[in-house]
Formats: structure tokens, sequence, C-alpha cells
């Protein structure tokens, strides 16, 4: 064989074996290492500056106060939950479901006689309702 057939072939002279091409060609895409490098580089730029103008399109405050809802509405869901587990623990246990209905009704009965027995009371108590609902309403 003759050297520029050997280089043609990809062989080094004098060891008759066959060397690796620097520029090798992948056989998924047909390109080169430093071709698919180059068009890599260029997607993945291509790729972060779409990320980056559609990040600077987005109402960074309006998304905190969505947030920030979000998030008061799972804690208040998660607070229920724990609430809603004590309670049914507390239920099982046979003589106390009835302790706290009484004490319920002793409360009521309590708040009603401080409030609700004499006509100034309960127009005090109408003034506050009304002022606390104008305040409230507008």
């Amino acid at each position: 064989m003759t050297e520029a057939t050997e280089s043609t072939l990809g062989a080094s002279p004098g060891n008759g074996s066959a060397a690796p091409d620097a520029e090798a060609t992948s056989p998924a895409t047909g390109l080169g290492s430093s071709e698919f490098t180059d068009t890599f580089s260029e997607r993945y730029a291509e790729a972060v500056a779409k990320v980056n103008a559609f990040l600077g399109q987005i109402d960074w405050l309006q998304l905190r106060s969505i947030s920030l809802t979000v998030v008061l509405v799972l804690v208040a869901t998660f607070v229920l939950l724990l609430t809603k587990g004590l309670l049914d623990t507390v239920s099982l246990i046979p003589i106390v479901p009835g302790l706290l209905q009484l004490l319920g009704l002793v409360v009521l009965s309590r708040w009603a006689l401080r409030n609700l027995v004499t006509r100034e009371k309960r127009q005090k108590l109408y003034r506050t309702l009304e002022n606390t609902r104008k305040e409230y309403m507008g």
C-alpha cells in the first residue's frame, strides 16, 4: 500500500492498524463531535434566552400575592385537619363529649345573661354589631 492510501484509510504508516479519526461522526446525528458541541451550545443558548424572556414577562408582585394566598390556604387546611384529628380523638374518650356539650351550654347561658337580659345591654350589643358591620361592609 502506498502512504497516500494508508492516510486515506486512517491507518498510521508502519503499524498497519486503523487509528480513530479525530473528527469522527456521530452515528445518531451524522455530525462531527465539534459540530455536535456547537449545535448543542447554540440550542442551549437559545433555550436559556427563551426562558429568560418568559421570566421577564412575569409580574412577580402579582405572583407573590397569589403564592402567599395559596400558602395561607394550605396552612389553614393543615390547621383544620389537625384540629379535626384532635377533636375526633377527644370524642373517642367516653365521657368527654357530654362534658364539652355541657361546658358549651354553660358558656352560652352566661354570655346571654350578661348581654341579653336588660334592654340597655341588648341595644348596646346591637349598636356594637351594627358598627362592626359598617366597618367591614362599608
